[in-house]
Parts: structure tokens; sequence; C-alpha cells
């Protein structure tokens, strides 16, 4: 978990494909930005607009690896003028460049500065910046006081930095031995993991992949395998090598038997066309899995979840009525794994 935690932090320039339509995006908004400027219509309400699509194009190249990509969307952004709030963005991210550079203090004194600028609801994704550039640095104890008071502050704010802060602190508590508690902690954030997928795939593939080191960790191999297949499936499994490197450390572990029963989530079919009924099974089969509830299932068994706050619904999508089915962990381990993208909620 210390290797998989360190490489989270380190930037790539991995994923071509992958920055395809996030590229066309970009470009567009370039036009946008210099047709604007040449008019003389540029608003300040149309640069605060520009700004937040530009900042959300930021985050996601961010956690995809697209660093490059991440450093243009940031001169665009201190281009605009933009009020102090959403130039705090703007500057949190110029920091988490200056600590991908490994200028930790550099970063952390420009952090300090940004707090008192950014808007409430920016306050969690800076203080999460501050946890990483000490994690970054090797000062593990230094960080978690500042992941976890992302966690809190980012509780009915920022569900994408909610889980960041819950999977780095779980981190930490692996790295000192705790995976127990680090498999609690990622398992407890995954309604949110849900809520967020679509928009953000790469952090749910990534969340896939921590379930899978600490879920061998407490030797629960095959539910381990199952996550971190899915992950290796997805296009963005380029920009991460350390899920191949979970894989391969799998794969020397020995398989240690799970509950024979489990019950995992299964969403309404996406074709009304009607099908046999060997054909619905099977199909129904492979959905589930498809939704990672080889690695999650447990989920609905915790009771952690029904301590969520009711709230957190209100931050994203909200979800589609789920049905509960029962399947035998011997017959979902036979079925194939394919690629597949993020779960709709």
């Amino acid at each position: 978990m210390t290797r998989q935690a360190n490489i989270l932090f380190i930037p790539s320039s991995f994923g071509d494909v992958v920055s395809q339509s996030s590229a066309i995006r970009l470009g567009s908004y370039q036009n946008l930005f210099y047709r604007s400027l040449t008019r003389g219509a540029f608003s300040v309400e149309s640069a605060r607009h520009l700004g937040e699509q530009l900042a959300s194009l930021a985050r996601n190249a961010y956690i995809a690896r697209r660093i490059n990509e991440v450093d243009e969307l940031v001169e665009l952004m201190l281009a605009l003028p933009l009020d102090r709030h959403s130039n705090a963005v703007a500057q949190s991210y110029r920091a988490l460049r200056l600590k991908d550079q490994r200028d930790f203090e550099g970063a952390r004194s420009l952090l300090g500065r940004v707090i008192e600028q950014a808007a409430p609801r920016h306050k969690a994704r800076v203080l999460q910046a501050i946890g990483s550039a000490y994690y970054a640095e090797g000062r593990f104890d230094d960080a978690l006081p500042f992941f976890t008071e992302a966690g809190k502050t980012a509780l009915e704010r920022d569900p994408f930095t909610l889980i960041q802060s819950r999977q780095m602190t779980a981190v930490v508590r692996s790295i000192n031995g705790d995976h127990k508690r680090a498999l609690a902690d990622l398992e407890s954030v995954f309604p949110w993991v849900q809520s967020v997928a679509k928009r953000y795939p790469a952090l749910y593939y990534d969340i896939l992949n921590a379930l899978a080191v600490e879920l061998g960790k407490t030797g629960r191999i095959n539910e381990a395998r199952a996550a971190v297949d899915i992950a290796l499936d997805s296009r963005y499994a380029a920009a991460y090598p350390e899920w191949s490197e979970t894989r391969q450390e799998l794969g020397q572990k020995r398989t240690v038997a799970t509950p024979s029963l489990v019950a995992v989530t299964q969403l309404p079919e996406a074709s009304p066309t009607p099908k046999s009924e060997a054909e619905t099974s099977s199909s129904l089969k492979r959905q589930a899995l498809g939704l990672g509830a080889c690695a999650l299932q447990w989920l609905l068994l915790l009771p952690t979840c029904s301590k969520l706050p009711t709230n957190a619904t209100r931050l994203a999508v909200r979800p589609r009525s789920l049905r509960t089915v029962t399947f035998r962990i011997s017959e979902r381990l036979e079925i194939g794994l394919g690629p597949r993208a993020p779960p709709s909620f």
C-alpha cells in the first residue's frame, strides 16, 4: 500500500487516447476565451463561469494524470479576470504542481495563502492539497490531520474531496499496519464513489485498486483480484502502472476462502429488449460484476452505510432504486470480466 500511495502523487503523461475528448473541450474553451477577449465582451460573470468550467476540466485531468493539460488549464484560468475565490482554485492547482515538482515548502506556503481566499465550498480541496504535500514529502503523520479535516469540511459540500480524503486516510493507516481500519475507510466512502463515478471515472477505478490492495492485505484474495481486474480493463490503466503491480502481487498470494453467500446490487436493465431466462440470468451476473460487486458487495451489509448523512445524495445524482440479488462466490468468480465503464447511478 505504501508503494501504491506514493505513486498516487507522481505525475504522468500516459493516456493520450484518454485525453482526446478533454482536449477537444479544452480547445473549445480556448477559442471562446480568445474570441471573448477580442470582442471585449468578457463580463465578470462570463469569466467566472468559464473559470468554473476550466477548473472542472483541470480536476479531471489531474486525477487522470494528464499533467500537461493541467498546466495549460491553470494558465488559462489565471489569465481570466477572476474574483479572489475563483483565483484561489487556480492557485491551488499551481500549488499541486509545485508539490509534483517536489517543492513541498513552496506548495504549502502558497496553499497557506490560498486557504484565506478560498470560498467555503473550496476549503476542503485546499486542506486536502496541504495534506498531499506533507504526504509526498514522506511526513505521513503530519499529513493525516489535514486529510481528516478535509473530509469533515467536504462532507456536505464536495463528495470528490471527501472520497480523496478517506482514500488517503486509509493509505496512512495501511502504512501504519492498520489494514482493517483502512479497508473500513474505503468501504464507508463507496456511496459517494457511486455518485461521482460517471463524472470522475479515473477516481472510481483508483478506488477499486485501493480496495484491492486492502482486500489482499486482509486475505480476501478473490475479491481483491476481481476489483483490480475491473480497473485494469479500463482505459485509464496505462496512466496507473501501480494497478498492474497490485495484480501481480495478488497473483503471488494464496487464495483464502471467502463467505459463500453475498448480496450484490443490480441496476435496472439498460435495454428493454426481451431476453430468454438463461440470457437474462447470465446478463444480470455480468452486470453485477461490472458494477464492481465482486470487490464491493459487502457494503450493503455494513452498518456504517446506514449511518451516512441523509443529505449526502443532494451532492450528486439521485440514485435509482436498487434491487438485491444473491449469488454464490463460486458462481461470481467463474464469470469473465470484460472492459466496462463506471456504473451509471
